[in-house]
């Protein structure tokens, strides 16, 4: 699973030199998109036949972009978030491949966007084993264009996290899924 998003980042940026031409737009051929969203997303976990309280989660994403063709763009995505239910609180983090895809192809100031990922994660608290696991998500958003070269990102999204759990009274494997819903706000430098 690591090796597969090691492979993934460095052939991402193994193409980055072999652009030979000048780039007119910030969503152009051979652009590079550095940035990231904050966001804020809430949640409840069904293990088995159970309902967990809600979770309410505070995180912030920084993403590294390389624009394939126009409008396509692959890369990945970091995570780091606080996740807290009922007074716990949790640590979260994570790392995996992204993809987006910008409507419109030419200079312009704003370009609604299609976006997925996939984060291999891990979330521990304190005093708590950690817990890994894989979170699927998908967005869609706009960027609005303050200059040529920096916009503002605005995305709803939707992600659902998986991990396999081990019951501490029955001793047998659970699956764990969480499916949250939110919006994230973020900036987004375009080198180009």
């Amino acid at each position: 699973m690591h090796r597969l998003l090691l492979v993934s980042i460095i052939s991402t940026f193994a193409i980055t030199p072999g652009v030979a031409r000048a780039q007119g737009y910030a969503t152009d051929k051979g652009s590079i998109s550095l940035g990231g969203t904050a966001g804020f997303s809430s949640s409840k976990t069904d293990i088995g036949d159970t309902s967990s309280p809600r979770i309410t989660v505070f995180s912030i994403a920084p993403r590294a972009l390389f624009f394939v063709a126009p409008g396509l763009a692959v890369g990945g995505e970091a995570s780091f978030g606080r996740v807290s239910s009922e007074g716990d609180a949790t640590t979260q983090y994570g790392l995996g491949p992204a993809i987006n895809y910008y409507f419109g192809h030419d200079d312009r100031a704003w370009y609604p966007f299609v976006g997925a990922s996939v984060r291999f994660s891990h979330i521990s608290g304190d005093g708590q084993l950690g817990v890994d696991f894989r979170e699927l998500r998908a967005s869609a958003g706009l960027l609005f264009l303050l200059s040529r070269s920096v916009g503002i990102n605005s995305e709803f999204f939707v992600s659902r996290m998986h991990t396999t759990l081990e019951s501490p009274v029955t001793l047998e494997e659970l699956d764990s899924n969480t499916t949250s819903f939110g919006l994230a706000i973020g900036i987004a430098a375009f080198i180009f």
